[in-house]
Order: C-alpha cells, then structure tokens, then sequence
C-alpha cells in the first residue's frame, strides 16, 4: 500500500490551500490509505482519525525548523511526499524527497507560486517546486503558465475536492 507524507506547517489555518489539503487528506483517510502529516498543529478535524502526525515546533531563526523539517521526512517511511509550502520552505522538503528517494508532488497554493520571483529565498524554493515529479495546478490560467512559461509536462489539475 501507498504511504502518502503531507507536509503543510500551518495546515489548521482556515484558507483555500489549508481548506483544500484537509480535504485531499480527509478523502484518503477515508478509502483507508496510509497517510501521514506533519505539521505546527493538528487540525481538529483529523484527531479522531487514523492520521499518522509529527509535529515540528516553529523554531527561531526559521533555519531551525526547516533543518528539523528535512530530518523529519529523511525519517518518516512515505512512499510519496507531498506539499503546498511556499517560498524557501519548499527546498528542505524536496531536497529531503529526492536524497530519501521518495516521490515530491508540489500543489500550487496561488498565481504567485508560479510567477518570477525576485528575492533569492523565493528563487530556491522555486527552483525545488518547480522540481516535483508531478505539479497539481487549481486554474487552468496556471496551467498555460506551467506548460508555456517553465515548459513542465507532469502536472495535474487539483480543486477543491468535494466530499
């Protein structure tokens, strides 16, 4: 069976990328898939689920916990990880995926995600999602800009999943 690591800091946040990963998360608890997650908090929706959960504490400087982050998935026996984090975050995780041999699926959160970036933080972590083995996208406009503009042909359309 397929062990699926989602990895989303603030994931108990209620926007449209935290709203539509509980969702993916919820559905694949529910067709008794081996799922994972590590996060700053448990979302209440998951505490009387089957959830595997690693908390990572938020640690100051930020380096500190994208160093527990890359240790944690480096650790964690998944099969596929898979992330909505933006910016620099992204590079831990992808970096993790690929040493540990493990699938990376990168979700697009935003439009900002995929357009060119100017500080060097926001580069490397675009750089490493730009990367993944396979890129969902929420908008076809994104789509055009995947295929067109960073020439990707592994990428899927993922909405909000409706349960």
């Amino acid at each position: 069976m397929t062990k699926y690591l989602f990895v989303m800091l603030e994931i108990y946040k209620e926007a449209g990328a935290e709203l539509s990963m509980r969702d993916l998360i919820f559905l694949l608890i529910q067709n008794k898939e081996n799922v994972s997650l590590i996060a700053y908090k448990l979302p209440l929706i998951f505490e009387k689920s089957d959830i595997e959960f690693y908390k990572i504490k938020k640690k100051s400087p930020l380096f500190f916990t994208y160093l527990s982050l890359f240790f944690s998935i480096l650790r964690i026996k998944c099969d596929i990880v898979i992330t909505k984090s933006l910016g620099f975050g992204v590079f831990p995780i992808w970096i993790a995926s690929k040493i540990s041999r493990k699938k990376f699926i990168f979700c697009l959160s935003s439009d900002f995600d995929i357009e060119k970036q100017k500080s060097i933080k926001m580069k490397i972590g675009q750089f490493a999602s730009l990367r993944a083995d396979l890129i969902f996208y929420q908008k076809y406009e994104q789509k055009g800009v995947l295929e067109n503009v960073w020439k990707k042909e592994k990428i899927s359309f993922l909405g909000r999943v409706i349960l």
